[in-house]
């Protein structure tokens, strides 16, 4: 349904206009989009630290990015985030796509463990989280500031090695 790549020149001009809706900016969970980084998007992906990867449709439609932050290899732990700019391509089971792929990608490098936070009021990225693997762990009152005020947050993980051992037990 999707194909994770790397950011190629051309895709900042895309990404720029989704940083400038307030519905995308609204449900990604970040400080910003991507959009005006200092890094162009293309020297981001080769960022250490980081696994950052555009998806788009098999068709080659850019739709968002994926990302894994705050990797620690030594404990085998990352935080996702994702942003699916394309509004017109949401509900359409895009994002869980691009989910599990990275997922994928991030068992294969030897990671065991993915959290993500989510604002309480995202009902369908939370089921698309759920769909994943992801389980909810705690409620972050007042998890994040937004300039309508404080919003909580679900903490949500998924064991990458856990999701392993029953996928090869089921087989």
């Amino acid at each position: 349904m999707v194909r994770l790549r790397r950011f190629r020149a051309g895709d900042e001009d895309e990404v720029a206009v989704w940083g400038r809706d307030p519905e995308v900016v609204r449900h990604y969970f970040g400080r910003r989009v991507l959009a005006g980084a200092e890094v162009p998007l293309v020297d981001l992906c080769a960022a250490g630290g980081r696994i950052i990867r555009a998806f788009e449709t098999v068709e080659g439609e850019l739709l968002g990015w994926v990302e894994l932050r705050n990797i620690a290899w030594r404990s085998g732990g990352a935080e996702l985030r994702i942003c699916i700019g394309r509004r017109d391509r949401w509900g359409m089971g895009y994002g869980t796509a691009a989910v599990r792929a990275i997922l994928a990608e991030a068992a294969t490098r030897g990671l065991r463990h993915v959290h993500l936070r989510v604002a309480l009021w995202n009902q369908r990225a939370i089921a698309s989280y759920r769909k994943c693997g992801f389980r909810a762990q705690a409620v972050l009152r007042a998890g994040r500031r937004r300039a309508e005020g404080m919003e909580d947050l679900l903490l949500m993980t998924v064991d990458l090695a856990a999701q392993a051992t029953s996928a090869s037990s089921a087989g």
